[in-house]
């Protein structure tokens, strides 16, 4: 399954890093903003793409230095290359 297109919708000021991480290692996605004070917008990484394997744990890890981030949603594009299904738990 890939999974590609990440985005979110941050507030907030300085910069930060979201990764994504399969089996609790970093992998190639990756969502970089940097903020002004009082800012807010959607931040995409439409580069890369995360590829799934059956049984896979997925999750994102956010690294920041003295930021106040928050965060509305996380929203990526699924798609299965052989007709599996998704199950989020």
């Amino acid at each position: 399954m890939a999974v590609n297109n990440f985005s979110t919708f941050v507030t907030g000021a300085r910069g930060g890093t979201l990764h994504s991480r399969i089996n609790g290692s970093s992998t190639g996605a990756a969502i970089t903003c940097n903020l002004s004070v009082g800012s807010a917008g959607l931040v995409q990484d439409t580069t890369h793409t995360d590829n799934l394997n059956v049984g896979d744990d997925y999750d994102w890890q956010f690294s920041d230095t003295n930021t106040s981030f928050t965060y509305d949603f996380f929203a990526a594009d699924f798609t299965s290359m052989n007709g599996v299904c998704l199950c989020i738990r």
